[in-house]
């Protein structure tokens, strides 16, 4: 047996994270129910109309962006995980033949990325932010959400609710399910790390033939106000707070979700 794969985090450790192990146990056989709800609630959050463009900054493989596109809406995403936006191009066949919206997934770095064309909207979807302790890089990304956006264009940043987070902080959790390959397990062991404002969890995949990868990843522990101070630090005027069930969650689903937009007029960033 060869020795598992050590991710340790730092710059980049996403890169590698997200692969088809996570895969297998996160993005699979989402109910057609949830992402039709999702999907529904952020064209009506966002003011999508079809032929509208949008920006899905960490699109990872299509999940949210596909069901836009096929209801019209035309979708340019970036992720830095390679291997998924081999997957998100691959699953733009399945669209449906109707629709005359495009799809176009980039392999790049979210932190600097954006569109050639400029958006409607965009969104930044499950936890795809806040990956490093830097705010000015955490910054960056916002002002490259901003940068992607027509004036008047809204934002929709979804992000744990770190008050939830700490209040009911679960230092263990376990999810399995079974594969062509046999059961796979992921087993996640979590820190609040205070000092850094960071949530630190070591994860390690196994399956049957025995551990695959070990892994350590990071998140910032917003508060509301960081969030708040961060997004118009970005240009952003804030719109209001989204409830979870206006975008497909359950009520208790335990996320925060901003919604934001660059203001019609004098939005030009110093």
């Amino acid at each position: 047996m060869t020795a598992p794969r050590r991710i340790t985090a730092g710059a980049g450790w996403w890169t590698d994270f997200f692969d088809e192990d996570f895969a297998a146990l996160w993005l699979r056989d989402e109910r057609s129910c949830e992402t039709e709800a999702r999907t529904t609630g952020l064209m009506r959050v966002l003011g999508l109309r079809p032929g509208d463009r949008v920006f899905d900054q960490c699109c990872g493989d299509g999940r949210v962006a596909l069901p836009l596109v096929a209801r019209g809406v035309h979708v340019e995403g970036v992720d830095g995980a390679r291997g998924y936006i081999t997957r998100a191009r691959a699953r733009t066949a399945s669209l449906p033949t109707e629709s005359s919206a495009t799809a176009r997934f980039e392999s790049g770095d979210a932190f600097v990325y954006v569109p050639r064309a400029p958006c409607h909207a965009a969104i930044n979807w499950y936890t795809s932010f806040g990956y490093v302790e830097d705010d000015t890089r955490n910054l960056a990304m916002l002002r490259a959400a901003y940068a992607a956006l027509k004036p008047g264009g809204r934002f929709a940043l979804d992000y744990p609710d770190v008050d939830r987070v700490r209040a009911q902080f679960r230092p263990r959790t376990v999810r399995a399910r079974d594969t062509a390959d046999g059961s796979l397990m992921a087993v996640r062991e979590a820190t609040l790390d205070e000092a850094r404002g960071m949530l630190v969890d070591r994860w390690t995949f196994s399956a049957p033939a025995g551990i695959r990868r070990v892994s350590t990843g990071e998140t910032r522990l917003f508060s509301r106000e960081e969030l708040d101070a961060l997004l118009r630090a970005a240009g952003f005027d804030i719109v209001r707070p989204v409830a979870p069930a206006e975008v497909g969650y359950p009520a208790d689903a335990g996320r925060w979700i901003w919604l934001a937009k660059r203001p019609e007029r004098g939005g030009e960033r110093a």
